[in-house]
């Protein structure tokens, strides 16, 4: 089911669905599956689920048949019965095309203007659909942001774009840039600022990519991945839907979250708190000396940088865990599976070896190694540092 979560996803990215058709949908077929259904269809081949079923024809109508089905219903009919939901969506689809009511004229509207003086302040961007890229180094501060428009024909969609206007404001503490409201419409944006600045970005539906502003930053949407990079300060990231990839951030404070995929954390240091309901997370190359990780469904891995000596604990239920430390790490370690099996192939003091619980210190025992599973594996090996020929 994952597979057809992201798949709907992105098609809230395409403006085929909206975001709360989209969670309703998502919502309804996960009740459905908790159900289980037992019967197939006859008409349907072995294996073929309703939910697969559905986002393969979300995908082959265009955008204008799409915005014509009442979504909202189809959600209710997925609880009642999927496999009826799919045939009368169908038999929707058919009559709209019969009866020629498409709405899928789009028209564009692109901004490029100048910011005020950001200096000291906070950049804030608001989207309800579309993109966000945030990139520092630049000369000046300037936002690009580029407005797609649907309507009932061209001249609508024309009409309705004309009538746009990007919304800026600015107070003692903040510079916002935000999209207005308008509906079946679509707003990118590509701001460009010079200096380090903190950045606040909020999209529903969207990717948010973040890069070279050197400050703090807080992100979120509910569909789409964020990317940031070479930023310095607090970094708060979270998404209900998508992949978080952080990487070249030093001396960071991280708060990273998502509720549906992966999260990549590579070289960076400071500390930092990842949680992940439906996804891998790896930490590679990490510096800080404090990290906490929990994942519910997915693998863990955590490749430390530097001797451990200070607090590192993972906690994940069903997945394996593996953790690779460097020589010269100085903790007590800890590590127990409820259903899995423990390998540890660095040599440990005061070792106890249970079955599934080990626990023993490297050094001093200064700082904490706590990794624990409920189903998975747990895998405690030296991290391999690769020699450099001259």
């Amino acid at each position: 089911m994952k597979e057809e979560i992201a798949r709907i996803m992105r098609l809230v990215q395409d403006g085929k669905l909206s975001p709360e058709d989209g969670a309703e949908l998502i919502a309804a077929f996960a009740e459905e599956r908790a159900r289980q259904e037992p019967e197939a269809p006859k008409d349907q081949p072995e294996g073929k689920e309703p939910f697969k079923s559905l986002v393969e024809l979300v995908e082959s109508i265009g955008r204008d048949v799409s915005s014509s089905v009442h979504w909202r219903d189809v959600a209710s009919q997925v609880r009642a019965s999927a496999r009826k939901a799919v045939e009368t969506v169908k038999a929707t689809v058919e009559e709209i095309k019969a009866k020629g009511g498409l709405f899928g004229a789009q028209a564009e509207k692109t901004f490029d203007l100048p910011l005020p003086a950001i200096e000291g302040k906070v950049l804030v961007v608001e989207t309800h659909s579309g993109d966000v890229r945030v990139l520092g180094g630049s000369e000046g501060n300037r936002v690009v942001a580029k407005a797609r428009v649907g309507g009932s024909d061209l001249s609508e969609a024309k009409a309705r774009a004309q009538e746009l206007d990007l919304v800026i404001e600015e107070s003692e503490s903040r510079v916002v840039v935000r999209a207005p409201e308008a509906h079946q419409m679509n707003m990118d944006f590509e701001v460009h600022v010079a200096g380090k600045v903190p950045v606040e970005v909020r999209t529903i539906s969207g990717e948010v990519r973040i890069e070279g502003t050197g400050a703090n930053c807080r992100a979120s949407t509910t569909s789409g991945d964020i990317r940031v990079r070479s930023l310095q300060g607090r970094i708060e990231l979270s998404t209900v839907n998508g992949d978080i990839l952080v990487e070249k951030c030093p001396a960071s404070d991280f708060e990273l979250e998502s509720k549906s995929g992966d999260v990549l954390l590579r070289s960076s240091g400071g500390s930092a708190n990842i949680r992940a309901a439906s996804g891998d997370v790896h930490v590679a190359s990490f510096d800080g000396r404090a990290l906490s990780v929990e994942a519910v469904t997915g693998d863990v891995a955590v490749d430390l940088e530097v001797p451990l000596t200070g607090v590192v604990t993972v906690r994940t239920v069903n997945g394996d865990a593996r953790v690779s430390l460097p020589g010269g790490s100085d903790c007590r370690v800890a590590l127990s599976t409820l259903r899995g099996d423990i390998a540890a192939e660095i040599d440990l003091l005061d070792k106890t070896d249970e079955g599934q619980r080990l626990t023993g210190r490297l050094g001093n025992g200064t700082g904490s190694l706590d990794v624990s599973a409920v189903n998975g594996d747990i895998d405690l090996r030296q991290r391999f540092v690769p020699s450099v020929e001259e």
